[in-house]
């Protein structure tokens, strides 16, 4: 993370993000939140996903699967990262793969 240098050197969590995390498996009643939660296991599996990438898959109904799935306690979601004093926050990060001989950096 990286702020400008008269920031406070902290964040607290902010407004929702639209960043989401698979945390557990448990049934669903909802037929539409089951059919996403299908696509997010298959897609995803456990790492963070888009709300927006499941809107372009599944349209606008995903945004209620999503809120009904993290309120079941299937979803985690992230919020924004919010300085302390207020500044701006800047995040960067890489998904790595890491084997017996190398590291292959996966993202761009």
């Amino acid at each position: 993370f990286a702020t400008i240098s008269s920031g406070a050197g902290s964040v607290r969590d902010g407004k929702p993000s639209g960043i989401y995390m698979l945390t557990s498996e448990s049934p669903v009643r909802d037929s539409f939140a089951r059919e996403v939660l299908k696509h997010i296991q298959v897609k995803y599996s456990t790492r963070p996903f888009c709300s927006r990438w499941l809107v372009r898959s599944h349209g606008t109904r995903a945004l209620l699967a999503l809120r009904f799935l993290e309120q079941s306690g299937v979803l985690h979601h992230y919020a924004q990262l919010v300085e302390n004093s207020k500044n701006k926050v800047a995040q960067a990060e890489h998904t790595v793969v890491i084997t017996d001989k190398e590291i292959i950096v996966i993202t761009a």
